[in-house]
C-alpha cells in the first residue's frame, strides 16, 4: 500500500503558535524547556479509503502469506529441536567420559 499524502507545516508560521506553546507549557512544562519550539511542526495526513480491488486475490495473497509464516516457524522449531537433541547428545558424551 502506497504512503499517504503528508501536509506539513511549522507551527510558528500560524497565528495560534504562541497559544499553542502555551498550551504545552501548562501541560507538561518539560516540553518547552527541553525542546525546540522553534521545530514545532504541525503535520496532516491525507486521508484514504481502503481498498480491495480483487478480492479472490487478496484471499490468495493471504493464504500464501500464511503458509510462509507457519513454514518458517516450522522450520525454527525443528531448527530448536535438532539443537536440543544436540545439547543432549553432548551431555550424554560428556556423561560417558566421566
Amino acid at each position: 500500500m502506497p504512503s499517504r499524502k503528508t501536509y506539513k507545516i511549522l507551527a510558528k508560521e500560524t497565528d495560534f503558535y504562541d497559544l499553542l506553546v502555551s498550551e504545552l507549557r501548562l501541560m507538561n512544562p518539560e516540553l518547552v524547556t527541553e525542546y525546540d519550539m522553534e521545530s514545532l511542526e504541525i503535520t496532516m495526513k491525507k486521508k484514504t479509503k481502503p481498498q480491495i480491488l480483487d478480492i479472490d486475490k487478496a484471499i490468495e495473497n493471504l493464504q500464501r502469506n500464511l503458509a510462509i509464516v507457519v513454514s518458517v516457524l516450522f522450520c525454527a522449531l525443528a531448527d530448536q529441536r535438532e539443537t536440543i537433541n544436540q545439547f543432549k547428545e553432548i551431555d550424554n558424551q560428556i556423561k560417558m567420559k566421566k
